[in-house]
């Protein structure tokens, strides 16, 4: 009887140590393929310095259109390359007034090289130039992410500054 409840207790530990757990799918590997854009919004905040002047903010909203915009991930090594482009309708709304632009042909990231540490994508362009995307959705078909982008011009001593917070949805 000892026997036999030893075979039966190291066939139960055999067997529970031996089961692999398929639930580790490196995440990578998901990004992995062909991506469209299917929707692209903007929010953000701009503010204009004229020396003598009262500085002038604003906050703006944005939809994107006419988006033909693709990006494809490569693994091992990670690179990645986008094509096309898109416009983008702009409301800025500044002392209680709304002012429409548009903003046509917009481009993406160009190409390089891509890394992944959790929800958090760092691209790498051609040039050396690095960002980072906050992945918010992700499934098999689907990828939606926001980028945080800061810039700064200064022409004729007016400076401009905007900080635009862009969501990107892709499908596969």
């Amino acid at each position: 009887m000892k026997i036999l409840k030893f075979l039966f207790l190291a066939t139960f530990i055999s067997f529970f140590f031996s089961c692999s757990d398929d639930n580790n799918v490196d995440p990578s590997n998901a990004l992995v393929g062909a991506w469209t854009v299917s929707e692209i919004s903007y929010t953000g905040n701009t503010s204009t310095v004229v020396p003598g002047n009262p500085p002038v903010a604003g906050t703006f909203t944005g939809e994107g259109f006419d988006m033909d915009l693709k990006i494809d991930f490569e693994n091992d090594p990670n690179n990645y390359t986008t094509s096309g482009n898109y416009s983008i309708n702009l409301e800025t709304t500044v002392n209680g007034q709304t002012y429409p632009s548009v903003w046509n042909n917009q481009e993406f990231q160009g190409s390089g090289t891509w890394s992944r540490s959790g929800d958090v994508m760092t691209f790498t362009s051609a040039d050396s130039q690095t960002s980072e995307a906050q992945i918010i959705e992700e499934t098999d078909s689907k990828l939606k992410f926001t980028q945080t982008y800061n810039n700064s011009q200064t022409q004729n001593g007016a400076t401009v500054t905007h900080q635009v917070d862009a969501t990107f949805t892709f499908v596969k």
